[in-house]
């Protein structure tokens, strides 16, 4: 049985146990990953973290979070740039 967090959800602290891999560069790297045209998997590369784990964080740090929506936004933009030059 998976429990699974409702959207909103605070998650409790972390207790004792592995260390997090979140580091707080990680928000620059995530979005001047996605500024060059990259996604979530080349971060996760960059980073040496799987997709779940990057999941995890971003739920888990809200700089992340607010950082993977700014990194999304300019994804967007580079896609309809791209569009619009026919690149």
């Amino acid at each position: 049985m998976t429990n699974k967090v409702k959207e909103g959800e605070v998650l409790p602290k972390r207790g004792p146990g592995q260390p997090t891999k979140y580091r707080p560069e990680h928000c620059d790297i995530l979005i001047d990953t996605f500024a060059e045209g990259g996604h979530v998997a080349d971060f996760c590369q960059k980073v040496g973290i799987c997709e779940k784990t990057f999941y995890n964080l971003v739920r888990e740090h809200e700089d992340l979070s607010e950082a993977y929506g700014v990194a999304k936004t300019r994804s967007k933009a580079l896609s309809s740039r791209k569009s619009i030059l026919g690149h």
